[in-house]
């Protein structure tokens, strides 16, 4: 057996035998995958970070910028006397009229036994050639 047939080979050695390997697309092609997972990677790590970003901002807050309220106990014994309820009758309804309508009479067209259309002779083509010899 050759030593050839004992390593094995990529496809891009065996695509690239008997060509030049120097221009480049030789070296594209082996470093493809590597260069597919790395941008896998920091695609994942980008969109981790875009979902994760407002968790992470909340635990960077400081707590201490919260106020908490302070709750004021109030006794009954310290309170006014609540107003008092002063009825005041409803204001009285004005009646205001209905907006009136306008009518629009209907009329029926009236029908003629005369048809008057003008009409208009349109010229042939030998008058308008005479005429455009003429304006010249």
């Amino acid at each position: 057996m050759k030593a050839e047939q004992l390593t094995p080979q990529r496809w891009e050695d065996i695509v690239f035998e008997y060509r030049n390997k120097d221009y480049g697309a030789y070296e594209n092609r082996r470093s493809y995958s590597k260069h597919v997972l790395l941008a896998a990677i920091i695609t994942l790590i980008t969109a981790a970070l875009v979902l994760a970003y407002p968790k992470i901002v909340e635990l960077f807050e400081s707590q201490s910028d919260e106020v908490i309220p302070v709750l004021k106990t109030v006794k009954y014994t310290d309170l006014a006397p609540p107003p008092p309820i002063q009825n005041t009758p409803p204001p009285p309804q004005v009646n205001i009229p209905p907006p009136v309508k306008t009518i629009i009479k209907y009329l029926q067209p009236k029908l003629t036994d005369n048809e008057i259309v003008e009409e208009k002779e349109i010229p042939t083509i030998e008058e308008i050639k005479e005429n455009e010899e003429g304006s010249e």
